[in-house]
């Protein structure tokens, strides 16, 4: 029996030893909370643009950004969104307003709803999920009502809406999510 249990061992050492631990990744310094900016924040398909013309309230609501990129504007007609700024959104509207329909126009624009994130794998509800500003991994796997019992919880993949395929993150308490982004945690291994 004594010997059976040492060879049980020995068999099991040699398999340990052939597996070693995977490295996490890095910190990326660009993907913090200190490092999120909003007033840089490019639009894509899917945000929703609010836009104020003062003194004209029929002009004023907020306004989709298309497939297409873009969102059409009563007088103005299609404005370009996609890959612009909300301050130059404003520019153009504020342009299309002063050529030869209003006198100086007063155009302010905000973001009114992001694009959704998606947290899939291992949590306990994955699925689509509101984007706010400042918005963690953690707080979107909190969203998700937390990791499943399999769920690796140091490290998610995240794919961005452009970049063509997902990429590895350490999970730290500042890693932010932005939106558009697909959020998947894997299982561990045993």
């Amino acid at each position: 029996m004594i010997k059976m249990q040492s060879w049980a061992w020995m068999i099991a050492a040699v398999l340990l030893a052939g597996c070693t631990a995977r490295e996490l990744p890095p910190i990326d310094p660009t993907r913090t909370v200190a490092a999120a900016d909003v007033g840089d924040y490019r639009l894509n398909v899917g945000d929703t643009v609010k836009l104020t013309v003062y003194k004209e309230a029929e002009l004023s609501g907020t306004y989709g950004v298309g497939a297409d990129g873009k969102f059409v504007l009563p007088v103005v007609g299609p404005v370009q969104a996609e890959g612009r700024t909300v301050g130059e959104v404003a520019d153009t509207v504020r342009a299309g307003l002063a050529n030869g329909f209003m006198t100086n126009p007063q155009v302010s624009a905000e973001v009114a709803a992001y694009r959704p994130i998606y947290v899939l794998g291992e949590v306990n509800k994955p699925g689509r999920y509101d984007y706010v500003i400042g918005l963690t991994v953690q707080g979107a796997i909190a969203t998700a009502e937390g990791f499943s019992y399999r769920a690796n919880e140091k490290r998610v993949f995240i794919k961005s809406p452009n970049a063509p395929g997902e990429k590895e993150y350490r999970i730290t308490p500042d890693l932010v999510v932005r939106p558009g982004e697909i959020i998947r945690v894997e299982a561990r291994s045993f």
